[in-house]
């Protein structure tokens, strides 16, 4: 093994400094750590960001889009005296480092190193230090102690981050043992190799690496086994026996030997609590799939197509795991994965973003503003982008910018013969509201581009119980009527919380006089609390509104659900085209005033009253599936909890969800968005459909048959549900 011994320990540079040597199949290895970036695109770009980061000289970028940020001293926690870079030849993923103000690259020499302790990846030429009756004997006594063959992998070398560092471990027992001893540690790799040698590593860009080809012994497994026993676990979370309508073994491997890149997970995987989570814990039991298949290319997508169709096995397409009836899995059947497609540039030419189908929320934004734009909807950082713009993405800059799917101007799709092809003018027409598994599996968007105006102001103005509920009827009703004509530079939420206080919160794309001056006088002086706020940084703003900030947000976005809080929701939704009577907003408030949360967390349920209008109407109904074009505003009645479990009090959530809903359609319509997909009592997907799409179903359903005329694509609230 080799690794690169950095002879010149560099000091910080400045920004105008731009001598750098790059150093490619390496990972530098260097302290103090200053933090890392996800989806940055280039080495160039990876670069400019530790030339912006204070202390930073040396960076590592991989082409999975990860960049990391490192000082000038020796990571002497991993065993190392000076700075170095490691050779990384031999893992799945391509690694380029670099160092700031370095002026010659002859600087820089190979050392020959004994990897003892050293690196966490071995060339497969390196020879074992075991007999054969040793390997065997480490095997039988690793098999023993794990009581299972399950757990761990054999001639496998898992590759994760962020690394903790290695230490000497006689068995693969023992070296579990050390990573359940290690703080942050989710995977071990165990070798053979001088005595026995424990690799520590984290949760995150979970690879695996054949090593069978190896003459030494690669041992590799999770943090803990999964206990066999089911006794102790309630009844929703009880593991569902494997059915025999998974596919074998043998139909698993024409898909392995049509495609190179992706990554097939199969129940019962050492991953598979991961792979198979979603990120709505309201949906219990969880279904279980037979597989998940991480595509990694169009490529990829259109073998897997082709494999789904020949061999008559149900799926569904998930890219963010958000979607809120669970439709992103199924049980015993595949789950096809594009959140891989995580590509994102700027095509200069055409002014647009070309975005890849597994993008999050977050990403995209973070994306956006480094390059001086922002998107104009979607207010959670973990939803997947393909999921929300195929819908309509609603956000603070709706009425400004129009709704995300509105920006859909191109983009790739693989229809149900497997072929891949650019969107036509019909399928771009499909995807803006009613893309959700119908026509194809999308793999890439192109958006046209917003710019980012730099000029924000945020008033929030509150209403409590203290305010009478004629005050506060009196809010809603004037509020109504104002948003029905305003700017469409600004963009007014109202929500009425469990309890009956009431918020509005308003963004304008406006300095702070021009705004107060578009508002009302309700929203900027009088009666109830107001907040005032401006702002530059639309997308840093939202990021703190959203998560603990931009870098939590790239965080979380990233982790699967079941690593994060088991966030659960019901979520529901109303169209109107026309102002409330004074008595359905009276009865809507008596409804909110009767619950209140036995926590006291008004948040958890409520009713949102987004405005619609604006840059919204400005399209015709002939442009999109989004068939909502001269809307009011639109309603989102949400509950939410924590855990497995159903809180004590869900029965009296949802009938209050049950009992606003009727109300408001009774007097409003039944009218619905699709993104907020919850089914009530009694109703049939027919009328769902209806409600989602409008005057605009048949043409979707013409089009479905034209674009899939088997019916290869099936969603339980499509266009076609049957």
């Amino acid at each position: 093994m080799r690794a690169v011994l950095l002879t010149t320990l560099l000091g910080l540079v400045s920004a105008q400094q731009t001598n750098v040597c790059l150093y490619e199949n390496c990972e530098l290895k260097a302290t103090p750590y200053y933090g890392g970036f996800n989806s940055v695109p280039s080495v160039e770009h990876c670069k400019n960001k530790c030339i912006s980061t204070e202390g930073c000289v040396n960076f590592v970028w991989g082409d999975f889009g990860g960049c990391y940020m490192y000082g000038d001293k020796a990571d002497s926690s991993s065993g190392y005296e000076q700075v170095v870079c490691v050779d990384t030849t031999f893992r799945s993923a391509k690694y380029v480092s670099g160092s700031l103000g370095c002026n010659n690259a002859a600087e820089v020499r190979e050392i020959d190193e004994n990897p003892v302790g050293k690196d966490t990846f071995l060339a497969p030429d390196f020879a074992p230090t075991a007999t054969a009756a040793e390997l065997e004997a480490a095997v039988s006594e690793t098999k023993r102690q794990l009581q299972t063959t399950d757990c761990f992998l054999q001639k496998t070398e898992v590759s994760s981050d962020p690394y903790y560092g290695n230490k000497p471990a006689a068995t693969a027992a023992a070296c579990q043992a050390l990573c359940q001893q290690t703080a942050g540690c989710a995977w071990f790799v165990w070798g053979n190799w001088s005595g026995g040698q424990c690799y520590l590593k984290g949760p995150n860009n979970v690879k695996y690496i054949d090593q069978s080809a190896n003459g030494s012994l690669f041992i590799s497994g999770p943090k803990s086994c999964p206990t066999t026993t089911t006794t102790t676990k309630p009844a929703t979370t009880t593991t569902k026996p494997t059915p025999t309508t998974c596919p074998t073994d043998a139909v698993y491997t024409q898909l392995n030997n049509a495609a190179q890149g992706m990554t097939i997970s199969k129940r019962g995987s050492s991953t598979w609590a991961d792979d198979s989570s979603i990120a709505n814990y309201a949906i219990q039991p969880l279904p279980q799939p037979c597989a998940v298949v991480y595509c990694r290319s169009e490529t990829d997508v259109q073998a897997t197509v082709k494999w789904l169709k020949a061999n008559n096995l149900k799926f569904v397409i998930r890219s963010g795991r958000n979607d809120y009836s669970g439709f992103s899995t199924l049980q015993d059947g595949i789950i096809l994965d594009v959140s891989k497609l995580t590509n994102m540039r700027i095509d200069t030419t055409k002014n647009q973003a070309v975005v890849g189908a597994g993008v999050r929320n977050a990403e995209f934004y973070n994306f956006l503003g480094s390059k001086g734009y922002v998107s104009s909807g979607g207010t959670g950082a973990t939803v997947g982008l393909s999921g929300c713009a195929t819908g309509g993405c609603f956000g603070f800059l709706t009425r400004t910018y129009g709704i995300v799917s509105d920006l859909i101007v191109g983009g790739r799709i693989v229809l149900s013969d497997g072929t891949a092809k650019d969107m036509d003018s019909n399928v771009l027409f499909a995807i803006r509201g009613a893309g959700h598994n119908n026509y194809g599996v999308i793999t890439e968007f192109r958006f046209n581009l917003i710019p980012d105006g730099k000029v924000y102001t945020s008033i929030t103005k509150t209403w409590d119980k203290s305010q009478s509920r004629a005050t506060r009827v009196s809010v809603i009703k004037s509020w109504q009527g104002w948003q029905k004509n305003s700017d469409k530079r600004v963009n007014s939420r109202l929500v009425v919380l469990s309890g009956g206080t009431i918020q509005v919160q308003t963004v304008c794309t406006t300095n702070d006089a021009t705004c107060r001056s578009l508002c009302p006088s309700l929203l900027v002086s009088g009666a109830g609390g107001t907040n005032f706020a401006n702002f530059q940084d639309f997308w840093t703003s939202m990021a703190s509104y959203q998560c603990n900030g931009v870098s939590d947000c790239l965080r979380v976005a990233r982790i699967p659900p079941n690593q994060w809080q088991q966030n659960a929701w019901r979520a529901g939704s109303v169209f109107s085209g026309k102002q409330m009577s004074d008595t359905l907003i009276n009865n809507i408030l008596q409804q909110f005033e009767s619950y209140t949360s036995p926590d006291g967390n008004m948040y958890k349920t409520y009713i949102q009253f987004w405005p619609d209008g604006g840059q919204m109407s400005a399209y015709a109904t002939t442009y999109a599936a989004y068939p909502w074009r001269n809307k009011l505003f639109h309603t989102q009645l949400y509950t939410s909890w924590t855990g497995t479990a159903r809180p004590a009090d869900y029965n009296t959530r949802m009938q209050l969800m049950d009992n606003v809903t009727k109300m408001m359609e009774a007097e409003l319509g039944s009218d619905r968005y699709v993104n907020y997909n919850y089914k009530y009592p009694n109703e049939s997907q027919q009328q769902i459909s209806q409600r989602y799409y409008g005057s605009n179903l048949s043409k979707l359903q013409t089009l479905d048959k034209q674009y899939d005329p088997n019916g290869l694509f099936v969603y339980p609230q499509g266009v076609l549900p049957n």
